[in-house]
Formats: structure tokens, sequence, C-alpha cells
């Protein structure tokens, strides 16, 4: 991850805040005793916020056999959960929509973000989900990082949101390759400065990924990435592979048959528009989803006249995303992405920590200087060699290794201890003194040497029975690490820092 960058994007004094009324919602229904009545009070002092909350409570979308009349009633009806949520998106949206500006399309980003919730929603009503006031907000909000790194970088985002045109689904990927930061990584973090609940941050975070989130918010997570396939559905020209995609994902995961899919998209198209009505936010054209199922079924029957070699096609294709998403390109480890999914598996697998997991951060000292002093191929030169270095050192104990971004990389130890942890990490550091780097030669830079003593600053996290209450989840254990490695780094590098929980009797 591109720290200098993140920091520069989460210091912006333009990003998107919260108005006064959501943070006075948010700190109170923060509290077990909150008053329903203090609540409803505060909403209704927006009177524009209050009126919006109560038309979209006695629409279609939620279906409500009793007209609701005030938000103590809209309380009583949908629940203190559904009225926050509700007031907590809705005021953020009436902050952003009227923003305007020819740099960022407004227009595809709210219609975006609208179908994706009220897809989310709907989706997790049908599947009997009991968080699905959460999945609306989540898909509301899933794209939130995308204003925020528009308003630090300007250009420079636009250029790359320009490059992947309406390929929305390739953002991430590019933004990684460009910027070494991702939008859903950015949402979540404004959503947990805003102090926002990990049932709304984590869907946030892993909407694009929703296999990798933490188990309890994993159905969220792939409520709002199925949210974001219908929207695909009914926003792209050529929608008919998008269609088979929901069609099939939808089945996958929550058993929902082709008919049940296709109900589901007339309705959330249906209802998206409402929505989009009562916010006042413009989405563009209605689709006509009978004319958008035909085409697709049309599709479907010319697909099948090809079928083995269509599949082969398909098939590369995926597997070409895919290698491109889980894989560095200039060393060739795991990507952050990849080591990201590799700690939540893991510790998915054994939550309690019975069987230890280290996590080593490790940084290249000094990279700055070795682009300074001869070039940045030369620096990408020493990079891809200390890679090789570490994935021939650390083979034995079979880890995930990764680049994190820069001259960061990170190493997962499933099943190692604290103790073996760090002795092969101080083996590493004195291997690296006593043997330099061996890099590739570089034809148009004679200046650069062939060999390159380079030292490492190593932070080490281990996870077992006596951490797991301090160290899961899987972000408290990345951020364990990282601290263990500010304080090698602090220390002058070329040395080792271990994480010990004050908590932990044994060190």
């Amino acid at each position: 991850m591109n720290e200098e960058l993140l920091e520069k994007v989460l210091a912006c004094k333009n990003l998107p805040t919260l108005p006064a009324v959501a943070m006075r919602v948010i700190e109170l229904t923060s509290k077990q005793d909150v008053s329903m009545n203090q609540l409803a009070e505060t909403i209704q002092s927006d009177q524009g916020l209050a009126t919006k909350i109560l038309r979209t409570i006695n629409s279609s979308f939620y279906g409500l056999s009793k007209k609701c009349s005030t938000i103590s009633h809209a309380q009583i009806m949908l629940g203190l959960n559904g009225v926050k949520t509700l007031a907590l998106g809705f005021s953020l949206v009436n902050s952003l929509q009227d923003e305007v500006d020819e740099g960022f399309d407004y227009v595809s980003y709210w219609r975006r973000s609208i179908y994706t919730a009220v897809a989310a929603r709907l989706i997790g009503a049908h599947i009997n989900h009991q968080q699905v006031e959460e999945t609306f907000l989540a898909g509301l909000l899933q794209d939130l990082g995308m204003i925020a790194l528009y308003k630090s970088i300007g250009d420079e985002y636009v250029a790359v949101m320009r490059e992947v045109g309406d390929a929305h689904h390739d953002l991430g990927k590019k933004e990684l390759q460009t910027f070494e930061l991702h939008h859903a990584d950015i949402g979540a973090m404004l959503a947990e400065r805003w102090k926002l609940p990990d049932a709304l941050t984590a869907p946030i975070r892993f909407h694009e990924r929703p296999t990798a989130a933490p188990k309890d918010h994993q159905t969220s997570a792939k409520c709002v990435w199925l949210g974001n396939l219908a929207a695909d559905t009914l926003t792209h020209k050529n929608s008919s592979l998008w269609v088979t995609r929901f069609r099939d994902r939808a089945k996958t995961w929550f058993s929902i048959d082709h008919n049940e899919a296709d109900l589901l998209l007339e309705n959330i198209a249906i209802n998206a528009a409402d929505i989009a009505r009562l916010l006042q936010v413009t989405t563009g054209p209605q689709p006509q989803v009978a004319d958008i199922l035909a085409a697709a079924n049309d599709q479907l029957v010319k697909m099948a006249l090809n079928n083995d070699r269509e599949s082969e096609t398909v098939a590369k294709h995926n597997e070409d995303l895919r290698r491109a998403i889980v894989t560095d390109s200039l060393t060739g480890l795991a990507s952050r992405t990849r080591f990201d999914e590799a700690i939540a598996e893991t510790l998915a697998r054994k939550p309690s920590g019975e069987t230890p997991t280290s996590l080593l951060m490790i940084d290249l000292d000094g990279l700055h200087r070795i682009n300074d002093d001869f070039s940045w191929k030369a620096g990408d030169a020493a990079l891809r060699a200390f890679a090789e270095r570490l994935r021939h050192h650390f083979s034995s104990l079979r880890g995930v290794i990764a680049r994190c971004g820069g001259e960061r990389f990170g190493l997962l130890l499933d099943r190692v201890d604290r103790k073996t942890a760090v002795s092969h990490a101080e083996a590493f550091c004195r291997a690296l003194a006593e043997d330099p780097l061996d890099l590739e030669p570089l034809q148009d830079d004679e200046n650069a040497p062939a060999q390159l003593i380079v030292t490492a600053s190593i932070g080490v996290a281990t996870l077992d029975s006596s951490t797991a209450a301090v160290l899961t989840p899987a972000d408290r254990l990345i951020n364990a690490a990282d601290q263990a490695l500010h304080a090698a780094q602090t220390a002058g590098g070329n040395c080792i820092r271990v994480f010990t929980p004050r908590r932990a009797e044994a060190a």
C-alpha cells in the first residue's frame, strides 16, 4: 500500500463529511440505552431528510401494509436499525447530490450506487438475511472511496477512470497498479472514521472480493457484490453476459433459481427508479428489463451452439483476470489482494488461535537511496532480487509471500510459532549482511552495480491461544505486525521487532 498517498488522501480537506444530523444519529445509536424519542426528534430536526425517509418507507420498496406517518411510527414499523440506516444513507446523499464537477461522472456514480443498494437489500430480504438495512447502506456507500480519490488527486484519478471506462470491475485492479491503493479500502477507512459499525465497513471494504470478508459479514458482502452484478446487468449496453453471471452467482451463493433471479432484476429496476426519484438523484434512463432478459436468452442459445469453444475462451479470460489480481507483476510474488485473502482465510479456519500463525511485515531498507543513486530500474532489480531471496530463505516454512506495495513485503506463516518466526527472520537478516543481492544486468544503466548489500526491517506478530483475543479479526493481526515493523524502522532499520500484547503473559 502506498502509505504516502494514503495519508494525502485521508488528509484531503475536500473529502466527504457526514452532516450534523448523521453524526448525531451515530452518537445516539452507539448508546445501549438510546431513546427512540430522542432519535426521532433528531431526524425530524431536518424536515427534508425526515420527508425522504417517510416517503421511502411508504413506497413499494418496503411494502408496508399500513401507511407510516411519523418517524416514531417508522421506528416501530421498521425497527430502530432500519430508520438509522436510512437516516445515515440519505443524509450523506443529501450532502453529495448537489456536487457538480465535469471531471467526475456523478450520474454514473449514483446510478451504480442506487442500483447496487436496492439490489443488495432486495436480495438480502429474499434470502431472509438479518442485516438487510446494512446491505442497502453498504451498497449506497460502496464506491465512496472513488470520490475521495478524485477529490484528493484529481486529474490523475480521472485518467485512470477514463482508461477503465464502463468496465467498473477493472477499476480496482487499475487503481492498485497505478496508485497501490483501492477505492474499497479508502471507502472503508472513511466509514471507520465516521464510526460506522463493522456491519457497514466490512461489506464496503470487501464488496469486490466478498469471499475474503470476515465470516460474520460475508453474506452482506456477497449481497452487495451480487448487487453490483445486477447494476451491470441493468445499465450496460451489452448486458447478456451480466445476466448470465447474475443468474449463476445467485444460484451458487443463495440457491436462487433463474426465474427468481429474473424477477429480482425486474423489481430492482422498478424500485431503483423510485428510490432515485425520492432522493432526487439522476441515474439516467429506465432500463427495459424484458428486452434485456430476452436478449440474454437469445445469447444463451447462440452460446450453446458453440459451448466448447466459448467455455475454453471464458476459462482462459477468467484465469488471466485472476492471475492479474493475485500476482504482483514486478516480483511474481502474491499481490496485496491475495495476501489479505490468505490472512482472512487462514484466520477463519481457526479464530481461537488453537495453532499459531505468524505474520511478518518486511521492508527493504533504503530503496529510495538505490533509486536516487542509480535509477528506478536498479531499484526494481533490487526488489526482484530481494523477493527471490525471501522466497528461497522461507521456502521450508511453506508460507504465503507477497509484495504489499513499494518496498514492503508480507509473509504469512501458518502453524509457525513466534520463536520459530523470529529465528528465521534473524537468519534472513544475517544472510543479507553476508551475501549481497545479485542484480540483473541493466544495459542502459552502466552505473548500476552487479551486486548490492542491503538490509531489512522486520516486524513480527503471532496469533496463538494467548493472543487470540487481542489479534483477531485479521486487521488487528496486520496492524500488530505493522506496528512492530514501524518500531524496527524507528530504531534505525536492519533489525527485528516483535509485537507482544500487554495482556499476553508469554513473550
